[in-house]
């Protein structure tokens, strides 16, 4: 049985990797913002799609509209965790993942208890003065009605996720190439092998084992080493629970 397969590997791996895709956000209430329904009505309200408004570009140039954006939308549906993330924090205390790397912005594996979490393109959670670095809560983007300002020198606050248009942040992906390189077992939520943002980690891997939890089939699962379909916050703690 696959279940019992997946449970072995991740017993006697050393050192295991999780990635999580973007598409485990839609069990926590929070919808994918290219999904293409949820595009169709921001298109609809703002004139612009959300990848052109969630730009650096548009930023900087229109940041009233921005800010209207990601307070209506982003900041106004963060989600709860979901049994998958509960799940994966046990398995970290348990000792048995390393590193929880995630594109997600909406700091799920963290505020379900993960402690070593890279997240590739930061969270709602950080936000920062342009020009002081002065931090800011997530409260204080919510409570401000037009452009937020730092207090202590009037720059405009900006929220600590990688827009469109943002370089890489060299650190972050540092720290995501030292844990893949290290890891003996890549363990992928909701992934496709060539998943946006997650391709050349697939592709440069090569410390062991593969194992896809995922609710539907892809022609390239076949190349991982094991593949579990369901739903991942039912398949997840009934790993947990076998180890």
């Amino acid at each position: 049985m696959n279940l019992d397969l997946v449970t072995n590997y991740i017993r006697e791996s050393k050192h295991l990797v999780c990635l999580v895709g973007n598409k485990l956000q839609e069990e926590c209430g929070v919808p994918r913002l290219r999904v293409q329904e949820v595009a169709y009505e921001v298109e609809s309200k703002y004139g612009y799609s959300p990848e052109e408004i969630l730009s650096s570009v548009f930023f900087v140039t229109r940041p009233e509209m921005f800010y209207n954006y990601y307070r209506d939308v982003i900041l106004s549906n963060q989600g709860e965790p979901s049994d998958s993330y509960y799940a994966l924090a046990e398995l970290e205390r348990k000792g048995k993942v390393k590193s929880i790397i995630t594109r997600n912005i909406f700091g799920l594996p963290t505020r379900a208890g993960c402690k070593n979490v890279i997240e590739l393109h930061g969270s709602i959670y950080r936000n920062q003065c342009i020009h002081c670095k002065k931090d800011y809560s997530i409260e204080d983007l919510k409570k401000s009605t037009k452009v937020p300002t730092c207090d202590v020198c009037k720059s405009i606050i900006r929220p600590s996720i990688r827009l469109y248009g943002d370089m890489v942040d060299n650190g972050v992906m540092t720290r995501s190439v030292d844990a893949i390189e290290q890891a003996d077992v890549l363990l992928a939520l909701e992934l496709d092998l060539n998943s946006s943002g997650y391709e050349q980690t697939f592709n440069d891997f090569t410390g062991g084992k593969i194992i896809l939890l995922k609710s539907q089939p892809h022609f390239l699962d076949e190349k991982a080493d094991l593949v579990l379909y369901g739903q991942v916050k039912e398949l997840l703690p009934e790993i947990v629970k076998a180890l």
